[in-house]
């Protein structure tokens, strides 16, 4: 499959001895949480493994990428046209867009994608952007914000 000795003790340490069985089963399983390794080295073992490149599982995990991307950019969700001209490129035609509308769906239907007015989340995120806006909107009820300073005050501290 191409790993380095020192991925595949990742791979064993994270996935334990049957991690052989659980790679043939979704080779993508190699790009969920184990470090040095990511979705091109989980794309080149699926086709090591011989398995199409139209497969579902690659699409589910290219959309997941696509997302992950996203966020290292500082997105924290997309709409859906979004998230599918993102992950399109990546694939270029060797997924149909239609692939792609399932593999959106079948990931919000397994919850590892959050769909909440039409915009996708990896869960982590959603999350955290929901607890952060409780958070605010709580602190906001509390008493009114004073300012630490003025206008003219951060004039002057503007110019310094």
């Amino acid at each position: 499959m191409g790993l380095g000795p020192q991925q595949s003790a990742a791979v064993i340490r994270k996935l334990g001895l049957e991690c052989e069985a659980m790679i043939r089963a979704d080779p993508y399983v190699l790009a969920r949480g184990i470090a040095g390794i990511g979705f091109a080295i989980a794309d080149r073992a699926r086709a090591a493994l011989e398995i199409a490149a139209d497969d579902p599982r690659r699409a589910r995990a290219g959309v997941l990428h696509a997302l992950r991307l996203a966020s290292e950019d500082g997105h924290t969700l997309l709409g859906r046209e979004r998230l599918l001209e993102e992950t399109r490129e990546l694939f270029g035609e060797s997924i149909p867009l239609d692939a792609l509308e399932s593999a959106i769906t079948a990931l919000v239907e397994r919850n590892d994608l959050v769909l909440e007015d039409g915009r996708l989340w990896l869960p982590h995120l959603h999350h955290s952007e929901s607890e952060l806006a409780r958070n605010f909107a709580r602190l906001l009820a509390l008493a009114p914000v004073r300012p630490l300073a003025d206008a003219r005050a951060l004039a002057l501290a503007e110019q310094r």
